[in-house]
């Protein structure tokens, strides 16, 4: 997964601002991941920490430790990040995430594209609640490794107690824990609307067309039109190419561990369109079907 960077002093955050035109987000991702972590469900509702970025390879998350830094600072960051509609913002919970921001003091703001997961799976599952939880969105949306994380998560929370979140500084492993959480965002946007960022991820091949797949619906069709393989019959010579990303450990003893994030496929024939596929947002047993059988084809 993508490497993280943990702010606890006010110059860090003045730097991280400043290289990223006052935005508290170390990316230039179309679309982002705003975790607010709440202490419990105190009548004061605190937020001590707020995670950032999205799941690109290329991408870094950040974690704010919000009672270590200027409030100023702070709320001019988010005002810039939440008002800029060139960037999608997907958060859980926006109603009560609304009512802290308020409280805490920023106010005056013109919310431009904050997608509220709650809404997107509202709308997804055809629903009238829209108060659902977050392992009921994830198991909705997102893939079967979004599921194993988000179960990682439940686990690892599970065992904390609410005051754990009120010290400073947050252990590592709770930096990680709420990366990750942001990450579920992102990838539960990313399985229904799409991944505006995935063709920056990789490098541009070298063929006249590259088609990325980043829905099922797409998949489907793709799949459909090519007698349940990913790459047309008349292909002779196959690349397939595994594209992995490291997920670094963030304290001592966790061990390195590596991800699939894409698959790309092309044909030999300079004409041939280039295939990316978004690994974790696709239905992986229709996926894994259709490369079983491009893989067992003796003719490719």
């Amino acid at each position: 997964m993508p490497p993280l960077r943990y702010i606890a002093s006010n110059k860090k955050l003045k730097a991280l601002l400043s290289n990223y035109d006052n935005k508290p987000v170390a990316t230039t991702g179309k679309v982002v991941g705003v975790h607010f972590q709440f202490a419990g469900s105190s009548p004061t509702d605190q937020v001590v920490a707020i995670a950032l970025g999205n799941d690109s390879p290329t991408s870094e998350a950040v974690v704010l430790q919000i009672g270590a830094l200027d409030r100023n600072e702070v709320i001019s960051g988010l005002k810039t990040l939440m008002e800029d509609d060139q960037i999608v913002k997907v958060v859980f919970d926006l109603g009560r995430t609304a009512k802290w921001l308020r409280g805490y003091g920023m106010t005056g703001v013109t919310l431009a594209n904050c997608m509220d997961l709650q809404l997107v799976y509202k709308q997804q599952a055809k629903v009238k609640a829209s108060n659902a939880t977050l392992e009921t969105i994830v198991s909705k949306l997102g893939g079967s490794s979004t599921v194993a994380l988000q179960q990682q998560i439940a686990t690892f929370n599970a065992k904390l107690k609410d005051k754990a979140w009120t010290k400073s500084p947050l252990a590592p492993p709770m930096w990680d824990i709420l990366a990750k959480t942001m990450w579920l965002y992102t990838r539960c946007y990313n399985a229904v609307c799409g991944i505006p960022e995935t063709k920056h991820a990789f490098p541009e091949v070298t063929v006249p067309c590259t088609k990325y797949i980043t829905t099922n619906s797409e998949l489907q069709r793709l799949v459909q039109q090519n007698n349940n393989k990913l790459v047309e019959d008349t292909c002779c010579v196959v690349g397939v190419h595994f594209q992995f990303a490291q997920d670094k450990a963030f304290y001592p003893g966790q061990e390195d561990d590596e991800q699939l994030v894409a698959i790309s496929i092309v044909g030999s024939d300079p004409s041939d369109t280039a295939i990316v596929l978004q690994f974790d947002t696709l239905d992986q047993e229709l996926l894994l079907f259709a490369l079983k059988t491009l893989l067992q084809d003796p003719t490719p």
